[in-house]
């Protein structure tokens, strides 16, 4: 069952079978924004969902970026 904001709580794992849960309060106004919008609990529920059944994307190399020299192009940007 997916967690509310309201079902927000540490996990404290002891052994293999036990967990201590701790509420940790109410959400702080940070993260409100991300609880109080159902799409964006869903979009994250199916993100979990995906990655527990392995449809996940490999993770790609930025090697191809390594050498470019970026500094001369944001820098006329900012004047």
């Amino acid at each position: 069952m997916p967690a509310t904001k309201e079902q927000i709580s540490q996990t404290l794992f002891q052994g293999d079978e036990e967990a201590t849960l701790t509420p940790v309060g109410p959400i702080p106004p940070t993260e409100a924004w991300f609880w109080d919008n159902p799409s964006h609990v869903a979009a994250a529920q199916r993100g979990l969902a995906d990655a527990a059944a392995g449809r996940v994307t490999p993770p790609q190399s930025f090697a191809q970026y390594a050498d470019l020299d970026i500094t001369e192009e944001w820098t006329s940007k900012l004047s």
